[in-house]
C-alpha cells in the first residue's frame, strides 16, 4: 500500500487527478487510521489503465466502461474512436485547406491591387518624364481617380 504522492509518482498522475477519478468512481482507496488513502497494487494498475485511455483521447466516461470490460468491448471500443479520430482530421484538414485558400486569394488580391498600382504609377511617371510636365487638365482628371485607388488599395 502507498499513499496518494508515492501513487502520483508510480502513475505519473496529478494528485488532483487521482483525487477526481476517485470522486467519480473510477478507483476506490482506503485510509489509515489517519485519514490518508492508500493505493494497492492494483488500484495502481488502474490508474495506469485510466492515463493509458486518457492518452488515448477516450472521455472519462467512456474510460469507466472499458476498465472491466473484455478484451473484445475494449478492441471494438479502440475501433469506434479510431474511426472518430480519422472524422476529426479530415474535418480538420478540410480547416485547413479553406484557411489556405483564403489566404492565398488574399495574397493574390493584394498582388493585383499592388501591380495595378505599380502600373499606375509607372505611367504617371512615364507622362511627367515625356513631356516635361503635365498640362493642368491632365492632372486634374487623373488625380481624383488616382487617389480613389489608392484608398482602395489600402483598404
Amino acid at each position: 500500500m502507498v499513499t496518494i504522492k508515492e501513487a502520483a509518482h508510480l502513475t505519473r498522475l496529478s494528485r488532483k487527478a487521482i483525487r477526481h477519478y476517485e470522486s467519480i468512481g473510477l478507483i476506490e482507496t482506503c485510509r489509515n487510521d489517519a485519514g490518508y488513502r492508500l493505493f494497492s497494487a492494483d488500484t495502481l494498475s488502474r490508474l495506469r489503465k485510466i492515463r493509458y485511455y486518457k492518452n488515448l483521447g477516450f472521455p472519462l466516461d467512456k474510460i469507466k466502461d472499458l476498465l472491466d470490460a473484455p478484451e473484445s468491448v475494449v478492441m471494438d471500443a479502440m475501433e469506434h474512436h479510431i474511426a472518430l479520430l480519422e472524422d476529426e482530421i479530415k474535418e480538420t484538414r478540410l480547416a485547413v485547406e479553406a484557411m489556405e485558400a483564403v489566404l492565398s486569394a488574399e495574397r493574390e488580391d493584394d498582388s493585383i491591387r499592388k501591380t495595378g498600382l505599380a502600373i499606375i504609377a509607372l505611367d504617371l511617371q512615364n507622362d511627367l518624364m515625356a513631356g516635361g510636365s503635365l498640362a493642368c487638365n491632365r492632372i486634374l482628371k487623373i488625380l481624383p481617380p488616382l487617389s480613389d485607388l489608392f484608398i482602395k488599395a489600402r483598404a
